[in-house]
């Protein structure tokens, strides 16, 4: 059975795809600049997932980055994830 979808869906849909490349490629930018800065950790990561990924909190992720708190050591799970 075929359906017509409504405008607003059709709209949506290509909103959700539109940001989510967006999202992506600057997720890329963050992780390949964490690498290179051999700041690619399990506990950086974590708080990438956590404050980007899970609840879009910038201000966050950047106050950790700028602490005392972040680790520095690439961890081999991320250099070939790219």
């Amino acid at each position: 059975m075929a359906i017509k979808l409504p405008k607003e869906i059709k709209k949506s849909a290509r909103l959700i795809a539109k940001y989510n490349d967006i999202i992506l490629e600057n997720n890329k930018i963050i992780r390949d600049w964490l690498v290179a800065n051999n700041l690619a950790n399990d506990t950086n990561i974590d708080q990438l997932i956590d404050c980007l990924e899970m609840s879009s909190n910038a201000e966050a992720f950047i106050r950790f980055m700028e602490s005392d708190d972040i680790q520095v050591g690439n961890s081999n799970d991320y250099e070939e994830v790219y």
